[in-house]
């Protein structure tokens, strides 16, 4: 009965592994749009894109009450390659932290500053980065109104990029 039950316990847990694997690759395989990443659009609350996505997104700690009003979620709460800032309840920023998440355009982490200019030819705008001064840039793209990605650069390659309602991309250190 016990080597059953152990024997049952070990295949619960193999498929319940490949089903987060799964549902963690099935995430990945998005781009990042000016205003939503998959199902998810911007505006949704983290309890309905969790629902959209089949991955719960939560944050990586409780949010204490004076940050209740802007903070982070992620996918399981762990995730290190994208996260969601929530405002008021709604998430209103997505933000890239990894290679394995493009944007639209196939730009990702890594690439060149004229991988953005040859997928936004006309929409570019640029400010000099202002922890890295000349070296680094963000290159700022309104693709729809009141919405914008924002791509940060260090010498001529993107380290991070984000998109998402215009008034929330341009927060420089997340919520703050």
């Amino acid at each position: 009965m016990m080597l059953k039950l152990a024997s049952l316990v070990s295949v619960s847990l193999l498929f319940a592994n490949y089903a987060l694997a799964e549902t963690a690759a099935s995430f990945l395989k998005f781009q990042l749009q000016v205003d939503r990443y998959g199902p998810l659009i911007i505006g949704m609350t983290p309890k309905v894109a969790s629902a959209k996505l089949g991955v719960r997104l939560l944050p990586a700690s409780e949010p204490d009450k004076e940050e209740q009003s802007c903070y982070y979620v992620y996918p399981n709460g762990k995730f290190d390659d994208i996260g969601f800032m929530v405002q008021r309840g709604q998430i209103t920023r997505i933000d890239i932290y990894s290679k394995a998440i493009p944007s639209i355009g196939s730009i990702r982490i890594g690439d060149s500053e004229d991988a953005i200019k040859r997928a936004f030819p006309v929409k570019v705008q640029e400010k000099i980065h202002p922890y890295i001064g000349a070296d680094g840039k963000y290159i700022i793209i309104e693709t729809k109104p009141g919405y914008a990605f924002v791509y940060e650069t260090d010498r001529g390659k993107i380290t991070r990029f984000r998109s998402g309602k215009f008034s929330s991309v341009q927060y420089i250190e997340g919520c703050l």
